[in-house]
């Protein structure tokens, strides 16, 4: 794997530089040497990362407010064409918290999403009164 990891930095450098691979001193190429060694691959790291945030979304359902899950299951009786998201600032994420908040949510918005629609969801929602169709980020939360 290192191998193949310096090949592909060696490469980008030399992409970067507008030259050889073959072009590349002997200085630059013992770096790109060190920084393989030390290089953790995306997928190790994508790995991790999955399994923190599935860690953070499971400690959040063991420490939920207490009436929240009575709260949101006595909206949707009253209401049941009710429409619940979140929208967040990072990683959370109620549809993953299968145990708990999954089955009241219907979509979740973060700023991270690379979601179409993001930014005017933003700018409306500051702007919503009580008579705003926002259907919309139902759809686009999809």
């Amino acid at each position: 794997m290192e191998k193949v990891i310096l090949e592909r930095k060696l490469q980008s450098t030399a992409e970067d530089w507008a030259t050889q691979v073959s072009s590349l001193s002997p200085i630059v190429r013992k770096h790109a040497q060190d920084w393989a060694k030390t290089a953790v691959s995306e997928s190790v790291v994508q790995s991790v990362l999955t399994q923190w945030e599935m860690e953070r979304h499971h400690a959040a359902e063991r420490y939920i407010f207490p009436h929240v899950i009575e709260s949101l299951k006595k909206i949707k009786e009253e209401h049941p064409n009710v429409v619940i998201g979140a929208v967040t600032d990072g990683r959370a994420n109620p549809l993953l918290m299968t145990f708990t908040l999954a089955p009241y949510f219907d979509f979740c918005m973060s700023w991270e999403d690379d979601q179409g629609g993001r930014q005017q969801f933003f700018k409306e929602l500051d702007t919503v009164d009580a008579k705003a169709e926002l259907r919309w980020i139902y759809d686009a939360a999809r």
